[in-house]
């Protein structure tokens, strides 16, 4: 039965590429090779589904609603980003704590109203920092430097 699938599975590439639909050219068009291809969703969790973030959506906690920005409800969280794969370019996804609380996609994250990298895993950090849950944010992560 197995060998079976498996015969069935190879015959219906038809000879082509996996990825490609028109007999062996992929589209890499829609991909920024400058960015190294995520495991990650682009958007963020809102509730019980995901939250697309490229049209400018955030998530607004609390509420679990997806809508533009900004939320209907002064105060609420604003998750724009939870990792670099909702960042475009060389933008990163920072923490902020003013002039709203939550995340978005910015330059760098060194100004006083920003607290850090948001990050899903060690390799979105920069040499010699972890990735740690932060205890104030819902399920976001932010590098830290690591303690000896």
């Amino acid at each position: 039965m197995r060998a079976l699938v498996i015969l069935l599975l190879v015959a219906g590439c038809a000879g082509r590429p996996l990825g490609t639909d028109d007999g062996g050219t992929a589209d890499l068009a829609l991909v920024d090779l400058a960015k190294p291809m995520s495991k990650w969703p682009v958007g963020v969790s809102c509730g019980n589904s995901l939250c697309d973030t490229t049209g400018g959506k955030v998530c607004c906690e609390g509420r679990d609603i997806c809508t533009s920005d900004p939320c209907p409800n002064p105060g609420t969280q604003r998750t724009g980003c939870d990792g670099p794969e909702d960042c475009s370019g060389t933008n990163v996804c920072c923490l902020y704590v003013d002039p709203f609380f939550g995340s978005a996609c910015a330059q760098s994250c060194d100004s006083d109203s920003q607290r850090g990298v948001i990050c899903h895993t060690a390799d979105d950090c920069k040499p010699g920092q972890m990735c740690v849950q932060l205890e104030i944010s819902g399920g976001l992560k932010g590098c830290y430097p690591q303690t000896p």
